[in-house]
């Protein structure tokens, strides 16, 4: 016996009907799946909800990465996130190590050579650090990643004995080794501590006919308090003849003007006041032996 007309179009509008509901059930499965997912891993109100009153947000807050989502660096594994999820559904603070961060996630970024990224990859401090010592990148940002740059503390504890002296006792290790440097080294370069001096009102002035043309930590030791290596580590003879040899001649500032060096009129009349007139059209060491030619000639027989 056929089926009703009426029956059968009943059943066939409850099939589509159902299979509707399965559809826009899985649709609505699949939405909050995905909507869950990318609440997980690309919104960093996820892990405020377990981080909120923790520092590590703040300091987000204030670095360069603020703009960065915390997903985009920390991955957690699939096992950690289920294990994160469940805790957290108990109302329970999830007390596991998660999320760290790799080199690759750093290097997704600064090792990529996109512009918006500092580029580290063929860097000096990059060389020196990564390639030369097989460090990580966590290795020294690790504990101030959100910062970007790491404390100096952390660059003292390989770099042993190397905290700033107390001249640079404010400024930070990278302030005067420049990490991004393409330079051979991390050595400071005359051009970056005279940069440096001139934006603190310390302008150091290098005559172009000056001898002192190589690195300033030639004389200057930067991690010592002020200390100056002694002029006669390079000028062994200066002491041993000559004018130099005088007791009143014994410090060397007291006649060269730092990083100049040439000593003038005035500096001998700081002394022979009564010499002003003496010759003015000469400089005294035309006829006053200090340079080194007057040991050669002392050492003739």
């Amino acid at each position: 016996m056929r089926e009703p007309a009426e029956s059968q179009e009943q059943r066939l509008t409850l099939g589509f009907a159902a299979q509707l509901i399965f559809v826009l059930g899985a649709l609505a499965i699949l939405g909050s799946y995905l909507g869950v997912r990318r609440y997980t891993n690309e919104n960093p109100r996820f892990c405020e909800s377990c981080h909120e009153m923790a520092p590590e947000v703040g300091m987000w807050l204030e670095s360069e990465h603020r703009d960065i989502n915390c997903q985009a660096c920390h991955h957690a594994t699939v096992e950690e996130g289920l294990e994160i999820l469940w805790v957290y559904l108990l109302g329970e603070m999830p007390d596991i190590r998660h999320a760290e961060v790799s080199v690759q996630s750093c290097a997704g970024c600064h090792a990529s050579h996109d512009r918006r990224w500092s580029e580290v990859a063929n860097s000096a401090g990059h060389r020196a650090h990564q390639t030369a010592e097989g460090l990580n990148c966590t290795d020294c940002h690790g504990g101030q990643m959100h910062f970007g740059q790491p404390a100096r503390e952390i660059c003292v504890s390989c770099h042993e004995g190397k905290d700033a002296g107390a001249a640079h006792e404010p400024s930070h290790c990278l302030a005067c080794h420049n990490y991004l440097s393409t330079e051979e080294n991390l050595l400071p370069r005359p051009r970056d501590c005279m940069r440096c001096h001139a934006k603190q009102d310390l302008p150091i002035r290098m005559p172009a006919t000056a001898p002192m043309h190589f690195v300033c930590s030639g004389c200057h030791e930067p991690h010592a308090d002020g200390r100056i290596a002694p002029c006669e580590d390079c000028h062994r003879s200066v002491e041993l003849c000559g004018l130099h040899d005088h007791s009143d001649h014994q410090v060397c500032g007291d006649c060269h003007e730092p990083h100049d060096w040439s000593s003038k009129r005035r500096h001998c009349f700081e002394c022979h006041t009564d010499l002003h007139s003496h010759h003015p059209e000469r400089k005294c060491v035309d006829c006053h032996g200090f340079e080194e030619e007057a040991c050669e000639e002392e050492s003739e027989p």
